[in-house]
């Protein structure tokens, strides 16, 4: 079992990479590039195809794992699974040259709500090459598969507050009330009518029935009454002001 901290899912973008941007639908990680960047299977799509490329002048090694993803007390937590296959599991890509690799649904689906997992693309690096003496990076890549519930569409449900914590903190919380994945693409927190922002915060997920929160620092003793909170999500951009409750 692997657990990631939340706030380190948020800063990784769609990609939990290093050294990784995306662009027109593809990853890319050095060499390395990913397409699609998101798999959406159901019942009726059990299998996609998603292709590698090695845009380098050397051939790379790529090792390939499908892990479930779920979340705990705010943290990612990822575990082997049966439920998700992936093939081949490692290859080896010529400079220039693309692999396709399939992936496919062996479980059956939730009936109710959906499930989330993740497939990993680690860059396996070669030996190091006589007399170098620097540090060799491995890159990793995971993109997100969401799998539809049997009963049909999942969709989010998110419901925000927002309290003072005693410690000189605001506690901004979502909650997903719904039976699919909240993804918030960014958000930015403000004291109504007022600039900068408190805070701004980058890419999270929120998988159904979880919970995310985000600690926001205020002066000693001026945590606002109300705050605006500005947000991107795949439920619908939001722009609304919330009560700040007592701790």
């Amino acid at each position: 079992m692997i657990r990631t901290p939340a706030y380190r899912t948020a800063r990784a973008a769609v990609l939990f990479m290093l050294g990784a941007v995306h662009a027109a639908g593809a990853a890319f990680a050095g060499s390395l590039q990913v397409d699609p960047v998101r798999i959406d299977l159901s019942a009726s799509e059990k299998t996609a195809a998603i292709t590698l490329r090695n845009g380098g002048d050397e051939p790379i090694v790529v090792q390939i794992d499908a892990l479930a993803w779920a979340q705990e007390l705010g943290n990612d937590v990822y575990t082997p699974t049966q439920g998700l296959f992936v093939t081949p599991p490692i290859v080896t890509i010529p400079a220039g040259g693309e692999q396709l690799v399939r992936t496919a649904l062996r479980s059956a689906p939730d009936a109710s709500r959906e499930s989330a997992f993740r497939i990993y693309f680690q860059e396996v690096p070669p030996p190091p090459k006589p007399g170098f003496r620097g540090l060799q990076v491995a890159l990793r890549i995971g993109i997100p598969v969401f799998v539809q519930p049997a009963a049909g569409a999942a969709a989010p449900r998110p419901q925000w507050s927002a309290v003072r914590t005693g410690a000189g903190q605001i506690r901004l919380s979502v909650a997903n009330e719904g039976n699919g994945h909240l993804k918030v693409g960014a958000l930015a927190l403000f004291a109504p009518g007022a600039e900068p922002a408190l805070a701004t915060e980058g890419l999270a997920y929120v998988l159904p029935g979880q919970r995310r929160e985000w600690l926001i620092p205020v002066a000693a003793g001026a945590a606002p009454a109300r705050v605006r909170l500005n947000a991107s999500t795949n439920a619908g951009d939001l722009d609304t002001e919330l009560p700040v409750g007592a701790p």
